[in-house]
């Protein structure tokens, strides 16, 4: 039988780490998770959870990526590894996902299983606060792609610069915070000069001064044809793609989405419905232009969506397509800035 380690790191996050931990939790699972010093109590709840949940336990001062670096190295040897965040609660789709990682060799489902000696070879995880997952992702070319969410995290609702707001000391702490937020995601990204031009961010373009000596300083790496790691991480995906009923995953759960440069390459995504066709039953919810990450997305439920994307993505001033893919139904369009948005 295959050792499983599920493992991840902590700050700050005493009300949600009970849950998170009893939804990815089985008796044959080792977890282990290093706490980064927290300062509300997630220390002594891990403590009072550890025996309950035999965990394995570390406390370094470390960042989101050096934690899950620790604690990957942490897991047993010869271990296949599927790292979890706990401020997030797991459904079940994340032991199917484990499961068939187990037939594979690796899965990746909005989540990374993967065999542990594999991934240190591959460079483990870097030493980033943001896009850490992303940047490790993109290198462990995992053997097949679940397009499902498979955990829904205690903030849906917030963009990622705005969560970064609960770890920081004060209006200083966070504006620091928030600067690294920006620098790191720019090595996540792989960002250079070609494709900061081509994200088009105002604020990345704001500080591009820092950024570009901070990325070459962290190694930067874009991994195809200058396009930003989201693009090829998506692309990769697209190539590995597996059906959720072929694992026994409900289909409700399902989420696919494409970036704008990704987009580009496939020649504006014109396939897509096709290959969305062939692996999920319609009808299909289709929403384009919700932003450059979020180009074209595809989901069951406009429920779904909200796990996933933050609501002001969905109900800001620019336009978003709504299709219901059953290759009958027209596509209908909704400005949310006009006040009747079409999920209500």
């Amino acid at each position: 039988m295959t050792n499983i380690c599920v493992y991840g790191t902590v700050y700050n996050n005493a009300g949600t780490v009970e849950e998170s931990i009893r939804s990815v939790w089985k008796p044959e699972y080792e977890i282990v998770i290093v706490d980064n010093y927290s300062t509300d109590g997630t220390w002594e709840k891990l403590l009072e959870l550890k025996n309950e949940f035999n965990l394995r336990l570390y406390r370094y001062k470390c960042s989101r990526g050096l934690g899950r670096n620790i604690a990957l190295h942490k897991c047993p040897e010869n271990s296949l590894t599927a790292y979890f965040d706990l401020d997030t609660k797991y459904n079940h789709a994340f032991h199917r996902v484990i499961e068939a990682a187990e037939e594979y060799g690796s899965a990746s489902a909005h989540a990374l299983v993967v065999d542990r000696e594999y991934a240190i070879r591959r460079g483990g995880w870097r030493d980033l606060n943001v896009a850490e997952d992303l940047d490790f992702e993109v290198r462990m070319y995992p053997r097949i792609h679940v397009p499902v969410i498979v955990g829904e995290n205690a903030n849906p609702e917030l963009p990622l610069y705005l969560r970064e707001r609960r770890y920081a000391r004060g209006t200083l702490g966070f504006l620091r915070r928030l600067l690294k937020t920006y620098l790191d995601t720019t090595v996540g990204y792989g960002i250079n000069v070609m494709n900061m031009l081509k994200i088009r961010s105002k604020r990345i373009l704001a500080i591009s001064p820092i950024i570009i000596p901070y990325a070459k300083l962290k190694g930067a790496h874009s991994y195809y044809d200058d396009l930003p790691n989201y693009s090829t991480e998506n692309l990769e995906r697209l190539s590995r793609i597996t059906p959720p009923r072929k694992l026994g995953i409900n289909e409700d759960l399902f989420f696919f989405y494409m970036d704008y440069h990704a987009c580009k390459v496939l020649r504006e995504c014109s396939s897509l419905d096709n290959i969305v066709k062939s692996i999920v039953s319609p009808p299909i919810i289709k929403l384009s232009g919700i932003s450059i990450i979020f180009w074209i997305t595809y989901v069951k439920s406009i429920e779904i969506a909200l796990r996933c994307i933050p609501r002001k993505s969905l109900t800001g001033t620019t336009k978003v397509r709504k299709e219901v893919v059953n290759w009958s139904e027209s596509s209908n369009y909704c400005s949310p800035a006009s006040g009747s948005w079409w999920w209500s």
